[in-house]
């Protein structure tokens, strides 16, 4: 995609833009399209050393508005892409941990309270509980029964057990989903 001069005035077709609010001054047609080109390699370069927090954002027409949104948008999309990366060297790294972490383990108590105590710091919460399903024997009603909790002070009184759809925890349990808001007073 190249840039046409045109014959009669000599200046480039499609550069009509002007950078008021980067310059604080107008300029003439002419060094609209030189600014203007000028202004898009700033932020190309910028976002090619990784500065995704540029934008175009210049008035222009015809090949140059092309360009500048599809610099913006590839901005955009790096933006996306990276965040998504991040996520998931997240997951993994500590994905990894917890799985090196529970190696071996077989005691229900000790694995619940070291995912708890490791899970709080990864996601810095400062209160959990770690519930499962029982079934009553006499009965047949399944129940969430705590097994671990963390942050609780002995002294305040943690709910033992819950029937499905009881509680906020019974009700996360009801609609199979986990809730991560939980507000709770210590």
């Amino acid at each position: 995609m190249g840039v046409k001069e045109t014959r009669r005035t000599g200046k480039r077709a499609g550069c009509i833009g002007y950078l008021e609010k980067s310059y604080g001054e107008r300029k003439s047609a002419g060094a609209k399209s030189h600014n203007t080109g000028a202004f898009i390699s700033e932020v190309s370069t910028a976002v090619a050393k990784g500065d995704l927090t540029r934008t175009i954002r210049v008035e222009a027409k015809g090949e140059v508005e092309a360009l500048k949104d599809t610099i913006n948008q590839m901005i955009t999309n790096l933006k996306e892409t990276t965040l998504r990366n991040q996520e998931q060297d997240w997951l993994k790294s500590n994905l990894a941990k917890f799985t090196q972490m529970l190696q071996g383990q077989r005691d229900l108590n000790s694995v619940t309270r070291r995912i708890l105590s490791e899970l709080a710091q990864v996601v810095t919460a400062h209160y959990g509980a770690f519930y499962i399903f029982k079934q009553e024997e006499e009965t047949q009603d399944v129940k969430l029964k705590l097994v671990a909790a963390y942050g609780y002070r002995e002294d305040k009184h943690v709910m033992q057990e819950f029937s499905i759809g009881e509680g906020l925890v019974g009700q996360c349990a009801f609609e199979k989903r986990k809730n991560s808001s939980l507000e709770c007073s210590a």
